[in-house]
């Protein structure tokens, strides 16, 4: 995957054009291994149609060659398809062991060029013209299929070319020097187009998976932005919990869930006490202030993945807790109250006490098919009001007993909860 600065360094690249495209050094191990992939894929399809192609060459050679293959021409022809098919196969062997298919790259271009510089250098000492014709032909064919066909890198490429031409240089004596001479002519002709192609193949490779790799940090940059527009869509800005939206979506996944499942969900509504006056003493920006520390301390309460802390507005916040049941949620309030008063943010305006406090209001109930969230939101908030009432800076729990198709409600506080 490239990182941003890599990602920098690939648009440079791209925007360069140049002739030969370099793989930045942290996407040369994938770039390999992309063409250890593709060269695996062409050995496990290719492998019986090499052997094929061989096989089909040796008998179509001998039919066309019958007449004259004899004597002397006959044994040369003999001996180097058995070097050539005993090349192919070893070379087809060493393909399909792990460790020597990875270095594919340094030996590949060894039995090409063995198998070309056995084919010229044949061509040059048969005594046939056409035999020798034949050879030659057969020795540019498989400088193609190597060069091209197998995908090798230009650099390997241009080795198997050049050790297939140690087939002129070996000491024979040469049957046809003017043969010999064009032989080599059209020898060099044909490495330097397949050299050309091949280097405009890899080219092609470099640019495509250059490419693909900008492609795909691109795509993972717009599924991370959409993520996390996501996210900030379900945060509170202010107190960095979540928001109403992600609240009401919550509550009423989980309540749909308890219903099926039968099982308990507590609610807990909290209000910063005497805020109007809090703000108006020491300021909005202290008023913010205030509300990021409460936020921090609600954030801090929560103990499971499931609890959801958001604010509801204002100075009102709300607590989802799945599977609590009432002694649960109480400890929950508790942890709240507590962090709160542990703050001890000064608030001189405030009748509960010298500091910010809150009263909390606690629902709890085991929803019914057919019941309504809102139950649980409207228990939950009359118990805060209660909470208010009686003095603020407390707790007060309400039971709530929803609509129910069928069943009775089992009683709260029967330990049948999840802790929390």
């Amino acid at each position: 995957m490239a990182t941003a600065p890599l990602y920098t360094e690939l648009e440079t690249l791209g925007l360069a054009k140049r002739w030969f495209m370099a793989i930045p050094r942290d996407l040369k191990a994938d770039y390999k291994k992309l063409r250890l992939d593709e060269f695996t894929r062409l050995i496990r399809i290719g492998s019986p149609l090499i052997l094929l192609m061989f096989v089909s060459f040796s008998i179509t050679s001998y039919f066309m060659n019958r007449r004259v293959l004899v004597g002397g021409d006959y044994q040369i022809w003999w001996s180097v398809d058995i070097y050539i098919g005993s090349l192919l196969t070893g070379g087809i062997v060493l393909a399909h062991l792990n460790t020597m298919r990875k270095r594919f790259a340094l030996w590949l271009p060894l039995v090409i060029g063995a198998v070309v510089a056995m084919l010229v250098f044949t061509s040059l000492i048969v005594k046939d013209a056409d035999l020798a014709r034949h050879q030659l032909f057969l020795a540019m064919i498989i400088v193609v299929i190597g060069t091209l066909a197998m995908r090798l890198p230009v650099t390997s490429g241009v080795v198997a070319c050049l050790l297939g031409a140690l087939g002129f240089l070996a000491p024979h004596p040469v049957r046809d020097a003017q043969f010999a001479t064009n032989c080599m002519i059209y020898y060099g002709m044909q490495v330097v187009v397949c050299v050309f192609v091949a280097a405009v193949q890899e080219y092609k490779d470099r640019i495509g998976f250059l490419q693909s790799v900008l492609l795909e940090y691109k795509t993972s940059e717009v599924q991370r932005l959409n993520f996390e527009l996501d996210r900030l869509a379900r945060l509170d800005a202010l107190s960095g919990l979540s928001n109403r939206r992600h609240f009401d979506e919550a509550l009423q996944k989980e309540w749909s869930r308890a219903c099926r499942e039968r099982n308990y969900l507590a609610l807990i509504m909290l209000d910063v006490d005497h805020f109007k006056a809090y703000n108006d003493t020491y300021g909005h920006p202290a008023g913010d202030v205030c509300l990021t520390q409460i936020g921090g301390v609600l954030a801090k309460a929560m103990k499971r993945p499931a609890d959801l802390a958001a604010r509801y507005g204002g100075e009102e916040f709300i607590v989802l807790l799945p599977g609590a049941d009432a002694a649960g949620a109480e400890e929950v309030a508790k942890r709240i109250i507590g962090g709160i008063d542990a703050l001890s943010l000064e608030h001189a305006a405030s009748s509960a006490a010298k500091h910010v406090t809150a009263s909390i209001g606690v629902a709890v109930c085991t929803p019914e098919p057919g019941s309504l969230a809102q139950t649980l939101v409207d228990a939950a908030d009359a118990a805060l009001y209660e909470a208010k009432r009686g003095g603020r800076h407390r707790t007060v729990l309400r039971p709530v007993v929803t609509v129910a198709a069928t069943g009775d409600i089992p009683p709260l506080g029967d330990g049948q909860g999840l802790p929390v």
